[in-house]
């Protein structure tokens, strides 16, 4: 989640993260039974490249910060075929302000975790079709 928030997924910023989060939280960690610091390391270091791969499809971010903003990456987006009646669309986020956040709302029946809660564009786009 530090990775997405900062927009930065390089590796090592990814290991600086992490190990400030283990470190910040080590009691918790052992309260779940984790108490080997290379474990846990390398649980969470071993999700990265699912991550990096959802900045390139999803984002124009870029994994490393050059001078003063992000560089757009090739993608940029994710061309979503076959979501809407009438036409494709381009999805791009540009934004992402939680993961696997516990949401609850009974007036609509919905209750579990929240893969990612996000700010992103839609484009429609002309059918190949």
């Amino acid at each position: 989640e530090r990775c997405l928030r900062e927009k930065d997924t390089s590796r090592r910023s990814a290991a600086l993260f992490t190990r400030d989060i283990i470190r910040n939280n080590a009691e918790a960690l052992v309260g779940c039974g984790v108490t080997d610091r290379k474990e846990a390391f390398g649980e969470v270091i071993k999700t990265l490249p699912q991550i990096q791969s959802f900045l390139d499809m999803y984002t124009s971010w870029n994994a490393t910060k050059k001078g003063q903003g992000m560089v757009s990456t090739k993608h940029g987006g994710a061309l979503l075929k076959g979501m809407f009646p009438l036409y494709d669309a381009f999805l791009s986020i540009d934004e992402v302000f939680a993961t696997e956040e516990w949401a609850l709302v009974p007036e609509l029946g919905l209750k579990g975790n929240v893969d990612a809660t996000v700010l992103g564009r839609i484009k429609p786009v002309q059918s190949s079709t």
